[in-house]
């Protein structure tokens, strides 16, 4: 083999690794993005949440502490 084909040939093997380097970048960039995109989305849900909960005001609790203390329940 000529040198020039052993030098291409090594060129090659040089690009191919980069080339797998680059893929398992790739790779791990959309596991990341995925990985924010579904935080962000839990994020918004929370924000939401916790605006309507300041739209509808200070809660009142009465309710719910009538139904821990069991009062109005028959479990007859």
């Amino acid at each position: 083999m000529s040198d020039r084909l052993i030098a291409l040939e090594e060129k090659i093997a040089h690009l191919e690794r980069h080339v797998e380097t680059l893929d398992a970048l790739v790779r791990e960039l959309f596991d990341a993005q995925h990985a924010a995109r579904k935080e962000l989305v839990l994020l918004r849900d929370a924000q939401t949440a916790l605006a309507r909960k300041a739209a509808n005001g200070p809660a009142d609790d009465t309710d719910s502490d009538a139904a821990e203390a069991g009062e109005g329940q028959d479990y007859d």
